[in-house]
């Protein structure tokens, strides 16, 4: 069942990827929900040495961003991430009014 028209109007998703045995690559993904942005330009997965390195993620939604990257390794055994996430600074009554 999906949500209202009043909650989701518009949905899209935008990406290039490349698979193999060994691995895969996504390139240039921007999935978008109404005003809300997921953007990550580079996103790779090597099977063969358990990591996951994604360079950079850009995250729009709700006037909140939020921009980070991760890096992945051990993903099938014991996974550990390191990484970064900045959130900018952001008014809350405004974030609030936007969830009502």
């Amino acid at each position: 069942v999906l949500p209202s028209d009043k909650i989701l109007k518009t949905v899209s998703l935008e990406t290039q990827f490349q698979g193999s045995f060994t691995g895969i690559n996504i390139m240039n993904l921007h999935l978008m929900v109404d005003d809300n942005h997921l953007k990550i330009p580079q996103l790779n997965i090597d099977l063969d040495k358990q990591t996951l390195n994604l360079e950079s993620l850009s995250l729009q939604a709700i006037g909140l961003n939020l921009n980070g990257q991760a890096n992945v390794t051990q993903l099938f055994k014991q996974p550990s991430v390191k990484g970064q996430i900045a959130l900018v600074p952001f008014n809350p009554r405004q974030v609030l009014k936007r969830l009502e």
